[in-house]
């Protein structure tokens, strides 16, 4: 006949219980419910298993569990599921309320890379200073702000001048002076490589800027008056050979129904113009090219240069009806941009 198997626990109940009764096996198995001859069987063959199980010739205090009690592990992921949710749900669309009247407009960055050496600083600081000295112009940034390099691309800061250190120190310097005007910054993979580590929710930190390390979904209202809707995520999923801005056009028509769709990350740029059926409102879809203009892995795979401009600028005519098609005009030249919305805005006084 088969032998069954036997626990450690089983054998030292069984021995227990025959230690209690003195050893009478028969008292000992009446008192675990079976029979004699199972406890004789189940005594062999927890010694045969386990060796001779002898009483211990000293006690020990209880043992103290470093674990919580069921009862506070339940009180704590029901806090923690409630507090996940209450994110979720309030970064589904966040307001951004502009503290100004009439035309406005958004700058959005391309990927900056500011400490890699073949990043276009100079058109950068003079689109900053733009930005900056223009009433009515914001910004927002679509990620990858420094190269970040770790793991094995870390053997790439050896094509580099600037340390680690010091491109954090670029970024802090670039994000505090845009701060003013910064109204988000999306996590781009290259950001998302410090993980929980993340400097970029330390340098934004006592600032008004929405930082989020994926989509960063926002609605412009000007007194309480929705304004211009933006989605903007560092890649969006999707890829067409026939269209660059396959991805943004993609998240419009499946996705949500946003004024902006607009993404990164590829270095390359893309415009694809819709007309939203129910509101008549024009969807654009968008992706932004990049400050590192001359990139020496694109090189090496013979990628093609379809980077229009490092950044891009839309401007918005509230004066003009939700379904007209110029309400809001996309500039590739940030520059440019902000002469048409000084026009618009002197107009409009």
């Amino acid at each position: 006949m088969p032998t069954h198997a036997v626990t450690r626990e089983q054998g030292e109940e069984a021995h227990d219980a025959l230690t209690r009764a003195g050893g009478n096996v028969t008292a000992a198995a009446a008192e675990l419910g079976m029979s004699p001859s199972t406890l004789r069987n189940r005594l062999k063959r927890s010694e045969q298993l386990y060796g001779p199980m002898t009483p211990a010739q000293f006690s020990v205090d209880a043992e103290v569990e470093d674990d919580a009690d069921i009862d506070d592990i339940r009180a704590r992921r029901h806090r923690e599921f409630q507090r996940k949710s209450a994110k979720v749900s309030a970064d589904r669309q966040i307001d951004v309320r502009l503290d100004c009247s009439g035309p406005f407009g958004l700058v959005v960055l391309g990927d900056t890379h500011w400490d890699n050496p073949g990043s276009d600083l100079p058109t950068y600081e003079r689109h900053a200073e733009c930005i900056l000295a223009t009433d009515g112009l914001f910004v927002g940034h679509i990620g990858d702000v420094l190269d970040n390099w770790v793991g094995r691309l870390e053997r790439l800061y050896a094509e580099h001048t600037t340390t680690p250190t010091e491109g954090w120190k670029l970024a802090e310097y670039y994000l505090r002076e845009l701060s003013p005007k910064l109204l988000f910054l999306s996590g781009g993979n290259h950001d998302g490589w410090s993980g929980h580590r993340d400097p970029l929710r330390y340098i934004v930190r006592g600032t008004e800027i929405v930082y989020r390390q994926h989509r960063t979904r926002i609605r412009l209202l000007q007194k309480r008056e929705p304004m211009l809707t933006v989605n903007a995520r560092h890649a969006f999923s999707g890829r067409s050979m026939y269209n660059n801005a396959h991805a943004a056009l993609r998240e419009l028509l499946f996705g949500c129904r946003d004024d902006i769709a607009i993404c990164g990350h590829y270095h390359t740029s893309g415009v694809s113009v819709t007309k939203d059926p129910e509101s008549g409102r024009k969807l654009t879809g968008v992706l932004v090219g990049s400050y590192k203009i001359h990139d020496e892995y694109a090189m090496a795979r013979g990628f093609a240069d379809q980077n229009l401009s490092p950044s891009v600028a839309f401007i918005v005519n509230p004066a003009l009806e939700a379904a007209h098609p110029d309400r809001v005009t996309l500039w590739w030249d940030p520059l440019e941009g902000a002469d048409y919305l000084t026009f618009l805005r002197g107009k409009a006084q």
